[in-house]
């Protein structure tokens, strides 16, 4: 009956680990199915070692964690180089306008010049002028 239990945990342990590889570029799936395949083949094991199809869920799921954790640094590196090109796209003139009507607004409400002037290095940095 024990092996049979034992036999029951490293097959859960291999289906887990498939579906974790295969969901890999998922996040969270991958991180669950990876956790239950890992967890089972170290359950499977019992007092010996683990046999072949616990080693092959356990490999599999630490796999399909690297390939996770590989795929969630490609998406933020990604989604960091779009967000780049879309600021790139935005004309200088309307920007520059846009601190114009601020400089005015701030100048109506008491600001003075000399104030705003200690903004002007941080505005270079964008080649813009006060």
């Amino acid at each position: 009956m024990r092996e049979e239990h034992i036999n029951g945990l490293a097959a859960a342990s291999l289906v887990f680990g498939i579906l974790a590889i295969l969901g890999s570029v998922l996040v969270l799936p991958t991180a669950f199915n990876a956790g239950l395949a890992i967890t089972f083949a170290w359950l499977s094991r019992g007092d010996g070692r683990m046999c072949g199809r616990a080693v092959a869920g356990n490999i599999l799921g630490v796999v399909s964690i690297i390939l996770s954790i590989i795929a969630l640094i490609a998406l933020i590196y990604a989604g960091i180089r779009y967000a780049q090109s879309l600021v790139m796209q935005i004309p200088m003139d309307q920007v520059q306008s846009f601190i114009d009507q601020i400089v005015a607004a701030l100048e109506q409400n008491g600001v003075t010049l000399e104030q705003l002037e200690k903004l002007q290095p941080f505005l270079n940095q964008f080649g813009l002028v006060l």
